[in-house]
């Protein structure tokens, strides 16, 4: 007979290390009953990860998988000590902070600091008011994405999603900006393609790979201009994120067909569980982030 397996640390002291809180909060935790599954069976990638967020002296937090399952040590208290642990070297992908918080350095501030310091950071805010430090006239400041209280675990997972897709699909338009240049083959049918994009840098980034196939691009910021741009000119093709600030993408679909039911549609998102195949059966897929190449496949699937 072959020698019975060791036994199973149920309380997982391999990954969930150290005496501290959280470490007894994950150890007591039925996993099994999370998009995460059970820890035995976790990447090793995943273990590794959550041992050094243990283990770390910083204040930090992990989100893992597509669902967005959410892990953390600690929470920086004020706007001051999250830039501390920008100060401190750790890799951070997204800053996430109340627009309003304790102490003398106030958010918006403390986004500019931090973009100072990682160019590339991805910053969401949350809030339960419509009128504040980000919000004027109704309207959001130019690339500052908002999560309004109340929100879910889903609505806080896509919207993270969102803001990373955005931040990788800058980085692809900076270095499209720096490099000679991208696909040069010019349509032999150019089209009117609207590109509807709040983040400025991606939106010039598109309209420039689309202008160099040698189609006539005009660009909207969000749902309501998109809207008086297709009232004003024959537009064939709506290329728009899905997760516009307002008005959504969706949204600005639903009332565009319902107006120019012959127009074709592009969603562009960085949530991969996006609009419906349901609901938008002949509309195209972009998902973010996108080389100019994918691009340039998207138009051709949208033609057929």
């Amino acid at each position: 007979m072959s020698p019975n397996p060791p036994p199973l640390d149920h309380d997982h002291h391999d990954i969930f290390v150290g005496e501290g809180e959280m470490a007894h909060l994950m150890r007591a935790r039925d996993w099994s009953a999370t998009s995460l599954g059970p820890p035995e069976h976790w990447p090793n990638a995943l273990k590794v990860a959550v041992r050094l967020l243990l283990t770390s002296r910083f204040e930090m937090w992990l989100g893992w998988g597509t669902d967005i399952a959410f892990l953390y040590n600690a929470k920086a208290r004020d706007a001051q000590s999250a830039l501390s642990v920008i100060d401190s070297g750790v890799s951070i992908d997204v800053l996430f902070t109340d627009v309003v918080m304790p102490g003398p350095l106030r958010s918006p501030e403390l986004a500019r600091k931090a973009r100072e310091r990682l160019p590339h950071i991805a910053v969401l805010f949350t809030s339960g008011y419509t009128e504040n430090a980000i919000v004027h006239g109704g309207r959001l400041d130019p690339g500052v994405e908002l999560l309004s209280k109340p929100y879910t675990r889903e609505a806080l997972a896509r919207k993270i999603r969102h803001v990373i897709g955005n931040q990788a699909q800058q980085k692809i338009a900076s270095a499209q900006r720096l490099s000679a240049g991208g696909v040069h083959s010019p349509n032999a049918s150019p089209l009117r393609i609207l590109v509807v994009e709040d983040d400025e840098a991606i939106r010039s980034s598109t309209a420039e790979i689309l202008s160099e196939q040698g189609h006539l691009v005009i660009e909207a910021s969000d749902a309501p201009s998109a809207l008086r741009s297709l009232a004003a000119a024959q537009i064939d093709v709506l290329l728009t994120d899905h997760g516009l600030p307002g008005l959504s993408g969706a949204a600005l679909a639903r009332q565009a067909l319902g107006r120019w039911p012959t127009l074709r549609l592009i969603f562009v998102t960085g949530d991969r569980a996006g609009p419906a195949s349901a609901e938008w059966p002949e509309a195209v897929i972009l998902e973010k982030p996108y080389q100019p190449q994918d691009l340039c496949k998207a138009l051709a699937n949208i033609l057929r």
